[in-house]
């Protein structure tokens, strides 16, 4: 197998990339600003403590439009995500179960 074809390569080459482009969105979203507000618990951060959230979870098809995102603090977006990858998990065992009766 060749080295740049691993599953390990390839995920830390979409990690890499997503990261710039939440860079990007970051820096159009905060504009000059130093300090932002989490869209969940709507509490101010500083600019560099607020990540990047996806409203519609890529896992479930979302995008990274500006349109489908916003800013959170990392507890937030880590718990919501934490529920998306649940909700995904539950609409995959639904769907397989469904096709096994």
């Amino acid at each position: 197998m060749h080295q740049g074809c691993s599953p390990k390569h390839i995920r830390r080459r979409k990690r890499r990339k997503q990261r710039s482009i939440n860079l990007r969105l970051k820096r159009q979203l905060l504009s000059d600003n130093i300090f932002g507000i989490c869209c969940y618990c709507k509490t101010t951060f500083l600019a560099t403590q607020l990540t990047i959230e996806h409203k519609v979870p890529i896992c479930l098809g979302g995008t990274s439009d500006i349109e489908n995102i916003d800013l959170a603090c990392a507890p937030c977006n880590q718990s919501r995500g934490r529920q998306a990858w649940l909700f995904k998990k539950s609409l995959n065992k639904e769907s397989y179960d469904g096709r096994k009766n």
